[in-house]
């Protein structure tokens, strides 16, 4: 795909993967939805294409785009990018900046905790994603089994859910970072109008809420 679009004058390619990267080497440390681990991918592909190569997480990279505009100035220096799709993605610019943390995973917002029922005995970890999480919670895949199990006289309701679990996440990244935007991606968001309206009930105080 790279080959197919490159031109004459290209001077690197820069790739996003649904992974967490360690960004100086540009190697896929772990995965969750994606068979990808302990990957040296950047090498692979420098070699492969003759190009320098840029790897980083795709929601992380989707958050740098974001906070700037078409002719690359930054117009949003605090922002949260949550990425909905297969699972639960998240980016972080703080200060203008991207903020990876020590690891390069501290934008997964996904394994936040939004649901654990914490009146009872708190369940050992079970391995990704954990139950109670944003991503067990409101993923595509998390999404379609409430419908399997509602039926169409209670679909509209499990979107409502649905909207409500994603507002809870945002409101957390809110309260955590106090950006100037959070922004919300993938194929979800758009599906209904329904969860829009229920994401943004829960979280009134943010500057600015876009889908």
């Amino acid at each position: 795909m790279v080959q197919s679009v490159r031109g004459d004058e290209h001077e690197a390619v820069g790739i996003g993967v649904p992974s967490v990267v360690d960004f100086e080497t540009g190697r896929v440390l772990s995965s969750v939805n994606v068979p990808l681990g302990n990957l040296p991918l950047r090498d692979l592909l420098a070699e492969r294409l003759d190009a320098p190569v840029y790897v980083d997480n795709d929601a992380t990279v989707a958050a740098f785009a974001e906070a700037h505009d078409d002719q690359l100035r930054l117009v949003a220096g605090n922002l949260v990018m949550i990425t909905i799709g297969t699972g639960i993605g998240g980016g972080l610019v703080l200060g203008g900046r991207i903020y990876r943390g020590r690891t390069g995973g501290a934008g997964e917002l996904g394994h936040t905790l939004v649901g654990l029922d914490l009146a009872v005995t708190v369940a050992a970890p079970v391995g990704f994603p954990q139950p109670g999480s944003l991503e067990r919670l409101t993923a595509g895949q998390a999404l379609g089994r409430q419908a399997a199990r509602a039926g169409d006289a209670t679909a509209v309701r499990v979107i409502e859910l649905w909207g409500g679990r994603v507002g809870v996440g945002v409101a957390n990244a809110i309260n955590t970072f106090d950006p100037d935007e959070v922004v919300i991606g993938g194929y979800s968001p758009r599906a209904a109008r329904s969860p829009r309206r229920r994401a943004r009930s829960r979280v009134a105080g943010c500057h600015t809420l876009r889908t």
